[in-house]
């Protein structure tokens, strides 16, 4: 079973070298593919592999996000700038619906 730090936990900073190791993995992984499409949020996770598929793809990366009554507009706000540093959001937005309370 992995490894789940309790509240408390000291955690340590993993080395440079092996964020840079894992980097360089995803990199080569992404540079594999011929084209991507990445569910965007804006927040951290998907926000770094847009940025990172973007970086070994150019622009045959589509990046998509949803627009829906269960995203607050101050999140798709901050989606929107962060997909515009990083070059890679389509400007249409794909809707979905939700379910019933």
């Amino acid at each position: 079973m992995p490894y789940a730090p309790s509240a408390g936990d000291a955690i340590s900073r993993p080395d440079a070298g092996s964020l840079d190791q894992k980097a360089a993995a995803l990199d080569s992984a992404l540079r594999e593919l011929p084209s991507l499409i990445v569910a965007y949020s804006g927040g951290v996770d998907s926000a770094y592999l847009a940025y990172a598929a973007h970086r070994a793809l150019g622009p045959a990366v589509l990046c998509v996000t949803a627009d829906s009554p269960s995203y607050p507009e101050r999140h798709r706000t901050i989606a929107r700038q962060v997909a515009i540093v990083i070059n890679s959001l389509d400007s249409k937005t794909r809707h979905y619906m939700t379910s019933a309370p």
